[in-house]
């Protein structure tokens, strides 16, 4: 008997997996979503490439790591983020939040806009945390598909 097993598809954990993937067509996909998440960053003007020899005497480097996810609508997402267990609180950072809105808000939201007829629009922000404002200096690692050699670093720039 013939079993058929839908495939998943399964996401990366490493640059090298998502960059190289096996399948041609989520290997572009991948590809895709990791420049534009570099072209974001670059736009923005998010680091200041740096050497080892500039950072501080007494200032530690965190690590940085990519994170790719396959949204609800089977858009491909990847991001480079700063790792905050290698971060020490009120050195590195004084505070940390993500204002991101839960599915029963949205759905609050809606059912309010209907019973009071009201006019609502949604928008998605691509680059909201690119906006950061920062009152510590951060230096992070440079990662994977930068393009940069490992011997420099990047400062993070206070962009708000």
């Amino acid at each position: 008997m013939l079993t058929i097993t839908p495939t998943i598809d399964v996401e990366p954990t490493t640059f090298d997996q998502a960059w190289n993937h096996a399948d041609p067509k989520d290997q572009d996909n991948w590809r895709s979503a990791i420049e534009k998440e570099l072209n974001n960053m670059e736009s923005k003007k998010v680091w200041k490439i740096i050497k080892n020899k500039d950072i501080p005497e007494g200032r530690r480097t965190s690590k940085s790591k990519w994170i790719f996810k396959i949204k609800r609508n089977t858009f491909f997402r990847a991001r480079l983020v700063a790792c905050r267990y290698s971060q020490i609180p009120d050195i590195d950072f004084s505070k940390s939040f993500a204002p991101v809105i839960n599915d029963v808000s949205v759905r609050i939201m809606l059912v309010s806009k209907i019973i009071w007829d009201l006019h609502a629009s949604i928008i998605i922000v691509e680059t909201a945390f690119l906006r950061g404002e920062l009152q510590e200096e951060i230096y992070i690692n440079v990662h994977e598909g930068l393009g940069i050699n490992q011997s420099y670093y990047l400062k993070l720039n206070d962009l708000a």
